[in-house]
């Protein structure tokens, strides 16, 4: 059946010689509030720039309509709604509401506040994930898309959001030599992937249920919440879900920058982050007057 092993998904089959990349680490997320922080540019985001937030949170139907604005720069800010319904918006004046599958994008840029409020009766589920800008786009205006779960395209078990899978491409044309891809699997199904050759970075982030791999001598369990990181030697991933399972996976080039970072922004530049700051101190104090903010 479609999507039931690596010989439907345009990666090598099980049984066709490769060398695997093995886990180099496996790691809970951290609890802050409701939100389960996976990663951040102070910890793992060293080792898997350019990615360098990686959070879950939960939004309950009590919350407040307009949700609670956040800010941001220096950062492309991709939500991936996991469960129910959610609106978001934004100061470039974007807004959209977003089922189950839908993506939100942020180019946070010189600066910018987004806010995520549920739009359903049970509580919705995100995946936010942080990316650092390079220096040529860090210090643009923001920017923002919205898309449905209809615009994402899909191969078999992966719904392919940044980049490319077999012959699929990208639901967002943003940034080159970067893949993001949401995958589902049900119990017992193997997935391989092979990143490509000038993609050493590669970590996967277990959403729902439990997936099985290899470690460099021994076999390895990536739970529910758990962040695991690939090694750069080897050319393929294979996983296999115990139980209904989504997971997120994502694989780049090197980020080859230093980085400046605080909670909510991420730059390269001194000056850029000096910008930044000022632009999302401005936005502030206008969203203070309206209410926004508190």
């Amino acid at each position: 059946m479609p999507g039931d092993d690596a010989r439907d998904s345009g990666m090598p089959s099980a049984g066709s010689p490769m060398k695997r990349r093995p886990i180099v680490s496996v790691s809970p997320g951290a609890l802050f509030a409701r939100t389960v922080r996976l990663c951040t540019a102070a910890d793992f985001g060293q080792a898997i720039k350019p990615f360098v937030c990686l959070e879950h949170e939960p939004l309950y139907p009590q919350e407040p309509r307009l949700g609670h604005p956040r800010p941001y720069s220096g950062m492309a800010v991709l939500h991936l709604v996991l469960s129910g319904v959610v609106w978001f918006d934004d100061t470039t004046g974007n807004e959209g509401r977003l089922e189950a599958g839908g993506v939100a994008w942020l180019m946070s840029g010189r600066g910018a506040w987004q806010a995520a409020a549920p739009r359903s009766q049970e509580i919705a589920r995100i995946f936010r994930l942080g990316i650092a800008l390079p220096p040529h786009l860090e210090g643009l205006c923001a920017r923002s898309r919205y898309i449905a779960p209809s615009a994402v395209p899909q191969q078999g078990p992966v719904r392919v959001v940044l980049g490319r899978y077999g012959t699929m491409a990208r639901a967002l044309d943003m940034l080159p030599n970067i893949n993001v891809f949401h995958v589902q699997l049900r119990s017992g199904q193997r997935w391989l992937y092979s990143p490509p050759p000038d993609h050493p970075t590669c970590w996967i982030a277990v959403d729902r249920g439990r997936l099985c791999s290899q470690r460099e001598r021994s076999r390895a369990t990536i739970h529910q919440g758990e962040l695991a990181i690939f090694g750069e030697a080897g050319e393929t991933i294979s996983v296999k879900s115990e139980g209904i399972t989504s997971f997120i996976v994502g694989s780049s080039g090197k980020h080859p920058y230093p980085l400046l970072f605080d909670r909510f922004s991420v730059h390269t530049e001194p000056a850029a982050m000096t910008r930044a700051k000022g632009t999302i101190a401005r936005t502030g104090r206008e969203l203070l007057a309206h209410g926004r903010i508190r």
